[in-house]
């Protein structure tokens, strides 16, 4: 939700439902570093989408050397 702040009338993407709670949890979010944890998920996803895609290519070589027989 775009909010128009009043003094310069600028336009700030912020929601208007967040508590100065949720901006401390957002501002340890953006501060923080990446752990081990980031890493492990970051190679493993990399990992799925390369399966996924490297499926859907053999799949298609596959079919065009196997439909002739």
């Amino acid at each position: 939700m775009l909010v128009k702040d009043s003094q310069t009338g600028s336009l700030a993407n912020e929601p208007s439902h967040t508590t100065p709670h949720a901006h401390d949890v957002l501002s340890q979010l953006d501060n923080s570093g990446l752990s081990r944890f980031h890493w492990k998920a970051m190679i493993t996803s990399g990992m799925g989408f390369f399966t996924d895609a490297y499926d859907l290519f053999i799949i298609g070589a596959a079919l065009t050397i196997l439909i002739p027989l």
